[in-house]
């Protein structure tokens, strides 16, 4: 199992311990390069890397979505609590 997949099954069992019937997690990597040219030369490189963690939630009949960018234990902890 990778690190990533037992992190978010952390974030799971965080949420059930805080009073969740049963949750789902998931992460969501991203990476892009832009590069702009005027008339031939190079005008701008940019580089951007995103990492978003969502957790839903079910209590009862109802569920309950949240997202962070926090991928820390205490940000998996404040995700689970929210």
């Amino acid at each position: 199992m990778s690190d990533a997949t037992e992190r978010l099954a952390d974030l799971v069992a965080a949420a059930k311990r805080a009073g969740a019937d049963a949750a789902e997690a998931m992460l969501a990597e991203g990476r892009s390069v832009s590069v702009q040219r005027r008339l031939g030369a190079l005008e701008q490189v940019e580089r951007a890397e995103s990492r978003d963690i969502g957790l839903r939630v079910f209590v009862g009949r109802r569920q309950a979505v949240v997202a962070t960018t926090d991928d820390s234990p205490a940000g998996f902890a404040r995700l689970a609590e929210r």
